[in-house]
């Protein structure tokens, strides 16, 4: 892995973050950097959520659709992916988990999948996860090539940032397009508080509002 291939592979995404066909290549570009099959970025906000290139995308849809999300063992990692650590499956689970787990014994192998490793950025407002997947045939990430991924976390960060920004322009032209409609809109985070409103529901309203299920994503109503 060259410095100015990566280098041009989170630039790319960037780019992405703007101009949201560019996803699937941008990151199989990263993923290609990375001597990975792919790579995906997650988020809790729903108006992000799960982004990943096309190569990995019936992975990913069968790993939260068969629940394999539940049994996944790297989950141990997400307070230290939080802090901005870069961390593969070797500094999350055992051998002895390896060899125990179904997600790593059934799920990896018949998605054609291996070894992981995953960056945390945060913003002020947000929380992203960067992970590379690789392939069946392909080796455990080493510590040499975590170093390399910690060089790139001030360009996550700002990549969180322009990803936060986009957010809010895709929420400020929804309920502007409901607000041409007569419709009245609101938009919450995932802690039931208000972060978007249009005028017509601000005439409506006369009192606070609260979250009824504070468990719900994001959601325009």
């Amino acid at each position: 892995m060259h410095a100015t291939q990566l280098g041009n592979a989170v630039s790319g995404l960037w780019e992405a973050a703007i101009d949201a066909t560019q996803w699937s290549d941008a990151l199989a570009r990263l993923g290609v950097a990375g001597g990975a099959a792919g790579a995906c970025i997650i988020s809790q906000r729903p108006q992000v959520g799960v982004i990943v290139n096309k190569d990995l995308a019936e992975p990913f849809d069968l790993y939260f659709k068969e629940g394999w999300h539940r049994l996944d063992l790297r989950k141990r990692g997400i307070s230290r992916l939080m802090q901005g650590e870069v961390l593969t499956d070797a500094d999350v689970v055992t051998p002895g988990d390896i060899a125990a787990s179904p997600f790593y014994g059934d799920f990896l192998p018949r998605v054609g999948l291996s070894w992981w490793m995953g960056i945390g950025f945060k913003t002020a407002d947000s929380f992203y996860g960067l992970t590379l997947q690789r392939g069946g045939r392909q080796d455990q990430f080493t510590p040499e090539e975590k170093i390399k991924y910690s060089s790139i976390r001030p360009a996550l960060s700002q990549l969180g940032r322009l990803l936060d920004v986009t957010e809010k322009s895709i929420i400020g032209t929804t309920l502007s397009a409901l607000e041409r409609l007569s419709h009245a809109a609101i938009c919450l985070d995932r802690n039931g508080k208000v972060i978007g409103i249009n005028p017509s529901a601000v005439r409506i309203l006369h009192q606070p509002l609260t979250a009824a299920n504070r468990k719900r994503p994001a959601t325009i109503l």
